[in-house]
């Protein structure tokens, strides 16, 4: 499973995700490249049952603690029982991040088929302010 690519800077030592040519808390451009494991844990998440109009339910949304250090806002696929605490798998695709219960094609499966849904910019907006009232709290 490939993993999630990020960046750090040489002189803050900042982790961005995704990767920047720039240090989004410093301004340096000192920054490397580096790969994360693809795998992390779930800090917290929430299901809509009532999804806004252009998405699938349940939709599940996830705050996730990737093994580099990085914290991403993570669509979850599936129906599987969650917890907080609980180590989730991750993938990227279209510069949205989905986190998986289990590794493996199915879930690959199902992330194919969550692509072919239409976005709606003001649901994706409301996902942002979320994660960023959360990571305030951090």
């Amino acid at each position: 499973m490939p993993g999630i690519i990020a960046s750090r800077c040489a002189e803050c030592g900042h982790l961005s995700v995704p990767a920047a040519r720039y240090c989004p808390n410093c301004a340096s451009d000192m920054v490397q490249g580096q790969e994360l494991p693809a795998a992390g844990q779930l800090l917290s998440f929430t299901t809509l049952y009532s999804p806004p109009s252009g998405f699938t339910a349940p939709l599940r949304i996830g705050i996730v603690q990737a093994e580099g250090g990085a914290r991403l806002m993570c669509d979850g696929l599936g129906e599987e029982q969650l917890s907080v605490g609980q180590m989730v798998y991750l993938e990227e695709a279209d510069g949205i991040y989905y986190f998986f219960t289990e590794p493996g094609p199915t879930e690959r499966q199902r992330l194919l088929a969550r692509l072919r849904e239409p976005r709606i910019g003001r649901a994706r907006a409301l996902a942002q302010s979320f994660l960023q009232r959360f990571m305030r709290r951090g």
